[in-house]
């Protein structure tokens, strides 16, 4: 039977179709738009996904000095599960994976619970410490790399003791602490422990050999290597220490000295993000008395250290009962303080705190640096504290009225190290 003349010509336009419809999505696969790939990252904001991958990073031992590509230290056991966020499997301390948007301080492309570090000075390697403190159920929060091109070592007890010699050394002290090596212009992102109440201390330390990218060791300390109360392969500073938690005040504190300038960014209360940039050299125009290899002491040490009435507290700018808001003038608080007459009856008496006459009088007064007399501190605070941001730094140990931040979710620290002459 023959087929009407209609039928072929519309059987032969409907395989064109399909041959074309074929045709096109085999360029379209050889070009990869219908393959399976990750999409390339580099140039765009970070996404909220979710990682499925998992890693595994054992701890053996102590730090034994450079690092050869895997953590053997600090971690406990063997790390499996997913991630959230930009950056996918939990690193191990010394590996490679890139943080996105590495030296933006832009806390909105970082990822919760971590703190990124940005080493902005002439330093080949800054060395920056991670207190590893103790919770209140006795657990040790470790701190662990997330992201970067700096590495992170094995916690150093320091202090152990040889026969009867502390290793103890300025300015570290005793702590138990891990060690961040950053290259010049590098960062180092690391996860914010869980403290549960406990607060940490983060410090850059000056290194003599600023080429030395290796970290230091528990024989560091013996006597041998030492050169007064600290170590040789350590510069005479007393550091810009940032202390704090998760729900705790999250500060950045020169009550012992400065060593380095910081730009410092927290979220915080109301979903917000605090900033707080050191703009000037403190340390510029002080007595020779309170220099140092690099910065200088905060003068309140200096210039209270003489006194010797333990009963006041009297190298505080005031003495209060612990725990308490009940506080007293002493004698570095006369020394250093303009207070007026009729405030003098607090010298050496308590004003009660918050129950007394007059609730905290002297807490109150000395929390303000406005009421320094025209001394060297007073000249530290406002370099230190010029021009700063959202909040201040700590220029010296009752300095907290603008000074104390809370860090709140999503928990993000962005800290950018910088020479205290650039």
């Amino acid at each position: 039977m023959r087929l009407p003349h209609w039928v072929f010509p519309l059987t032969v336009r409907v395989g064109v179709v399909i041959l074309i419809v074929l045709i096109v999505i085999i360029i379209l696969y050889a070009t990869g738009v219908l393959q399976h790939k990750t999409q390339n990252t580099t140039n765009k904001p970070p996404t909220t996904g979710t990682s499925t991958g998992t890693s595994t990073s054992t701890s053996t031992g102590t730090s034994t000095g450079t690092s050869t590509g895997t953590s053997t230290g600090t971690s406990t056991g063997t790390s499996t599960g997913t991630s959230t966020g930009t950056n996918t499997d939990k690193c191990s301390d010394n590996c490679d994976k890139k943080c996105l948007y590495a030296t933006s301080n832009d806390l909105k492309y970082q990822d919760p619970s971590t703190m990124k570090i940005i080493n902005n000075t002439s330093e080949n390697y800054l060395h920056v410490f991670f207190q590893v403190s103790t919770d209140k159920y006795g657990q040790k929060a470790y701190w662990t790399k997330h992201c970067g091109d700096g590495k992170l070592y094995n916690a150093v007890d320091w202090s152990k003791l040889d026969g009867q010699v502390g290793y103890s050394w300025d300015p570290l002290g005793a702590k138990l602490a891990q060690e961040g090596i950053i290259p010049k212009g590098g960062v180092l992102t690391v996860k914010i422990p869980e403290t549960h109440g406990t607060a940490f201390v983060v410090q850059a330390i000056k290194m003599t050999d600023t080429n030395s990218n290796t970290p230091l060791v528990w024989k560091d300390g013996s006597v041998t290597n030492r050169k007064g109360s600290t170590i040789k392969k350590v510069v005479n500073q007393w550091p810009l220490l940032i202390e704090g938690g998760k729900d705790m005040v999250a500060d950045a504190s020169a009550v012992d000295g400065i060593n380095f300038k910081m730009s410092y960014s927290l979220t915080t209360d109301n979903n917000s993000v605090h900033n707080m940039i050191i703009r000037k050299n403190p340390c510029e125009g002080l007595d020779s008395k309170y220099k140092l290899d690099i910065g200088c002491r905060n003068p309140a040490k200096i210039d209270c250290i003489k006194f010797t009435d333990y009963k006041w507290n009297p190298k505080d700018s005031c003495s209060c009962k612990p725990n308490t808001q009940n506080c007293a003038f002493n004698d570095c608080s006369k020394l250093l303080f303009d207070i007026p007459s009729n405030l003098q009856k607090y010298y050496h008496a308590l004003d009660g705190g918050k129950s007394g006459p007059n609730g905290e009088v002297v807490k109150r007064f000395i929390n303000d640096s406005n009421n320094l007399k025209n001394n060297s501190l007073k000249q530290f605070c406002e370099n230190i504290q010029f021009d700063t941001g959202n909040f201040t730094t700590y220029c010296y140990d009752y300095n907290d009225t603008s000074s104390s931040p809370y860090l709140r979710a999503p928990y993000k620290i962005s800290v950018v190290y910088s020479d205290l002459d650039s």
